[in-house]
C-alpha cells in the first residue's frame, strides 16, 4: 500500500511553507545566537562556552576551553575541551521581515 502525504496545506502554496520555515529557522537561529551558543559549521552541532570558564588559551583565531555541546541524541548538553577556530562558526544572523503577498 503506498500512502501519499502533502506537503502543503490546501490553502497554501509549497512557496509559502518555505518561506515559513526559513522564517522560523532564522528566527530560531537568532535565539539561540542571543544565547550565546554558536553554530559550528564542521562539526555541524550548537555549542557554548561552560559558563564561569575562561578559555585556557586565546588568540585572534582560536581558543582553547570547555564549551557545551547540544547533543540531539540525548537532548542535554555534554562538556567537553575543544580548540574552537573562530572561522568554523557561522556568522550571526539577520532576521528579514516575511512580506505579505
Amino acid at each position: 500500500m503506498i500512502i501519499v502525504v502533502s506537503l502543503c496545506h490546501v490553502n497554501k502554496s509549497l512557496s509559502d511553507h518555505v518561506r515559513d520555515l526559513c522564517s522560523h529557522t532564522s528566527f530560531v537561529f537568532s535565539v539561540r545566537y542571543a544565547r550565546d551558543w554558536r553554530y559550528h559549521k564542521d562539526e555541524r552541532l550548537w555549542l557554548t562556552r561552560a559558563p564561569g570558564v575562561e578559555p585556557q588559551l586565546k588568540t585572534s583565531s582560536y581558543e582553547r576551553g570547555t564549551y557545551y555541546f547540544f547533543d540531539c541524541s540525548t537532548w542535554r548538553k555534554v562538556a567537553k575541551e575543544f580548540l574552537l577556530e573562530y572561522d568554523k562558526l557561522e556568522d550571526k544572523p539577520t532576521l528579514q521581515p516575511v512580506s505579505a503577498q
